[in-house]
């Protein structure tokens, strides 16, 4: 039995010779002005978000793509491309970067840009001399709630903590926050 999933659009490996005619393909789709500002893809976009590229029966998310061929190296899958601007159609690679879903999650938080679900976070623990000392912090994700506990640890263990740590994680219901507008 074969395996019929495609292989994901790869850059790497591929020569200049190569590359060349998918470049001449890509870049007239863009509306580029200046180094500094968005340039915007201007053909199909997936769902109204991303805009995808389609090349010799592949497709690909253009702003994946313009990194990509920036960077001269693939993407890995599981790495997010995240915009600077905060502007799905941006392709310029000079606004795009490299994340993970942490990154990416608590950059749509700090941008307002959708419902996020905030997690509080309390950390417990006892004093050689017993007394109980608490810390607590709001997480937006999973991964970041790892990192939010090890930080309100660090900060026991500082504040004389040495024993029953205990970790309480609550989920708080979705916070509407204003959404930015595209043009």
């Amino acid at each position: 039995m074969t395996n019929t999933t495609p292989e994901p659009f790869r850059v790497t490996g591929r020569t200049k010779r190569q590359l060349s005619p998918l470049k001449m393909a890509f870049w007239p789709n863009v509306g580029a002005s200046s180094h500094a500002q968005c340039w915007l893809w201007k053909p199909a976009m997936h769902a109204g978000t991303y805009g995808i590229f389609a090349w010799q029966g592949e497709r690909i998310q253009a702003h994946r793509l313009s990194l990509a061929l920036k960077l001269g190296h693939d993407i890995p899958d599981d790495a997010f491309v995240c915009h600077t601007c905060d502007h799905p159609r941006c392709v310029n690679p000079g606004h795009l970067y490299i994340g993970d879903n942490s990154t990416n999650q608590r950059d749509r938080w700090e941008v307002g840009r959708k419902t996020a679900i905030k997690i509080k976070v309390t950390v417990k623990a006892e004093t050689a001399d017993g007394k109980t000392i608490e810390r607590s912090g709001d997480a937006i994700s999973r991964t970041d709630r790892e990192r939010v506990i090890q930080r309100l640890t660090e900060r026991l263990i500082k504040a004389g903590a040495v024993k029953r740590f205990r970790v309480k994680a609550v989920r708080r219901k979705p916070v509407r926050r204003a959404c930015n507008t595209y043009s």
